[in-house]
């Protein structure tokens, strides 16, 4: 069934399920009946998640039946999807205040309090080690490139992921190598003297610099590369920090040092102003989150972690061999070995993920979690991370509720997820559970498009939003702001949007960010950070959990192009149940597993007045 079946009648359907319900004594029956028009209409909005009209449905509510206890049951549902996690929680309990012995509310209260604590935990810094799960193969398999399409590298100095894309430096090769995953995988190779390293600047743009400091820009869209200038170095790797800067491992001059753009003057530099001949400090390998750079030094057997904005070092590592570095999306630390070993650090001292990897060369980051190169560009090793069972692999916002009938009816929902919960949900290996009217049920899941591709670009600072072209834009003054231009977006196009690209130099606080962050988490909306100056570590945790990217560019041409991801998952429904018109007792009950991890939500769901012979919902 449609959604559009509750939109058109639920309401007056339900007032005649609730009978001679009584919701407040003394009330006048005028106002008992249209206190009960609008918490369904509130439902109503819900369930098309339109939360703010939500909201306002149901203070009409409360306005005329003071004694609506669902008013604080649906309040806290709607406000959970919205971020407000402590709020939601609030609302939850006043309701167990009344109804204490209700089990399903008590269950939402529960997982409301842990996923706040979650939320504020995660973005404060990694709260667990991710795990991993390698699988090795020949490049071509993994791209799944035509057989006229044959690859191989002479020497590969280091790999970025950019947008869809993964692009490969062969240093001793003379090339650079753009990988197009999709339903048509192709490749493109272009020709470039010893190049060494590849930064990436927004999803389709990157910096490309070579051995001797020559530095390009090419795109995705082009096999051609536009000189930008010279680097007063010898570098072996090199990472866009933020708009107009710069961080290369001088190799040659045994420091790392920072441009600024576009002239690539030097700004400042550091190295470990440390006096021993037997192990030199020898950068080969930085990596960004945040302000937070990673760099790798060979030579001395250390990574170092440095804070790139007090221009001091936080944190020394001892790793035998670094040979490359990489911030996982979970925020943990990876660190590659010449040794073929792969470590892992959250906290303390780093711990042994992986060895026994032969020839192994560079890290980059994937869809699903991180790629291994071998040097001579053979095969890879693909792992696919799972993030700490917390926090964003439990949330998930159900919509759209509908039913398909005949012998065997069955409840229909759309389902949104966040990144990077989804792809560890896959078809056929996930396991759905539902709890409706006391009966546990078994369903089934389907990945399906939601059909909504709609960004938002958040700037700080009027003058700004005159360099945009034909872009959504909102400006803020400071986080604060945020949710009232969500609001107003969602009301100019009618739906939530998919992504959202923000800009680092507005000023959020630590609550506002909470609430970003779950919010996009509930609903599966990406959050980019336009670094127009050098991400705060929150913020930039924050992006990469959400399936996101730190773009440092100070302006973009055009959004990033990716609907929310949504599944379709089907309940049976017992032919023999009917709920009343409370909230509480309709409440379904939604579980979908992978191995540990658990996807959750709730949502009141009356199957009367439903056409039983409707279609499935619609991508």
């Amino acid at each position: 069934m449609r959604s559009s079946c509750l939109r058109g009648g639920i309401a007056g359907l339900m007032l005649l399920v609730l009978g001679g319900v009584s919701w407040g004594e003394g009330l006048p029956e005028a106002q008992r009946g249209e206190a009960e028009r609008y918490l369904f209409l509130a439902y109503d909005l819900l369930v098309r998640q339109r939360y703010w009209e939500s909201l306002d449905a149901l203070e009409q509510a409360l306005a005329r039946n003071t004694y609506l206890v669902d008013y604080y049951l649906l309040r806290g549902l709607v406000l959970r999807r919205l971020g407000f996690l402590a709020e939601a929680t609030a609302a939850v309990e006043h309701y167990l205040e009344v109804r204490p012995r209700e089990e399903i509310p008590r269950r939402i209260g529960a997982s409301l309090r842990e996923e706040r604590d979650s939320v504020r935990d995660l973005l404060r810094g990694p709260i667990g080690a991710p795990s991993f799960q390698f699988q090795r193969s020949p490049v071509e398999v993994f791209f799944r490139l035509p057989l006229t399409m044959p690859w191989n590298a002479r020497g590969i100095a280091k790999a970025r992921m950019v947008g869809p894309a993964q692009v490969v430096a062969d240093e001793l090769g003379n090339s650079l190598t753009q990988f197009f995953p999709g339903a048509s995988p192709s490749m493109r190779r272009i020709s470039t003297d010893a190049p060494v390293a590849v930064c990436p600047m927004d999803l389709k743009k990157f910096l490309v610099i070579s051995r001797s400091g020559g530095v390009w820009e090419g795109s995705l869209d082009s096999s051609d590369l536009e000189p930008r200038g010279t680097l007063s170095a010898i570098p072996a790797d090199g990472e866009c920090v933020a708009s107009g800067l710069l961080g290369v491992a001088d190799w040659g001059r045994r420091r790392v040092v920072f441009f600024d753009g576009p002239s690539f003057r030097e700004d400042w530099s550091w190295d470990p102003q440390r006096a021993d001949p037997h192990h030199p400090f020898e950068p080969v390998a930085v990596s960004s989150l945040g302000p937070l750079m990673a760099v790798a030094d060979r030579g001395g057997n250390r990574v170092y972690v440095l804070d790139t904005q007090k221009r001091q070092l936080e944190k020394e590592l001892s790793v035998p061999s670094p040979r490359d570095v990489l911030w996982s999306r979970s925020n943990a630390l990876m660190i590659l070995s010449e040794e073929g070993k792969l470590y892992l650090w959250t906290e303390g001292e780093p711990s042994l993920l992986l060895e026994g990897l032969k020839d192994a060369w560079a890290l980059s980051e994937s869809p699903q979690g991180v790629i291994i190169w071998d040097v001579a560009g053979n095969a890879l090793w693909s792992g696919v991370e799972y993030p700490p069972v917390a926090g964003m692999a439990t949330m998930m916002c159900l919509a759209a509720p509908g039913s398909v009938g005949g012998e065997n009816p069955q409840a229909v929902l759309r389902a949104y997820v966040g990144e990077p919960a989804r792809p560890l949900f896959p078809r056929g290996r996930s396991f759905v559970s539902a709890v409706w009217m006391g009966r546990k049920m078994e369903g089934t899941i389907v990945p399906r498009a939601s059909g909504e591709d709609r960004g938002v670009l958040l700037l700080g600072g009027a003058g700004r939003a005159e360099e945009t072209k034909d872009l959504s834009v909102a400006v803020l003054q400071d986080g604060s702001m945020l949710l009232s231009a969500l609001r107003q977006a969602c009301k100019d196009t009618g739906t939530l949007p998919s992504c959202l690209v923000v800009d680092a130099a507005i000023p959020f606080s630590p609550e506002d960010l909470e609430r970003l962050f779950s919010m996009a988490l509930n609903n599966g909306i990406r959050v980019y950070a336009l670094a127009t100056q050098i991400p705060s570590a929150p913020l930039a945790r924050l992006v990469r959990m959400t399936g996101g990217r730190v773009m440092p560019t100070e302006r973009l041409d055009a959004l990033p192009s990716a609907p929310r991801a949504s599944w379709e998952i089907r309940v049976p429904l017992p032919v023999d149940a009917l709920p009343s018109g409370y909230p509480s007792e309709a409440m379904l009950s939604i579980y979908v597993d992978a191995g540990s991890l658990t996807l959750r939500d709730w949502i009141p769901y009356w199957p009367v007045g439903f056409d039983m012979g409707a279609q499935p919902l619609a991508p």
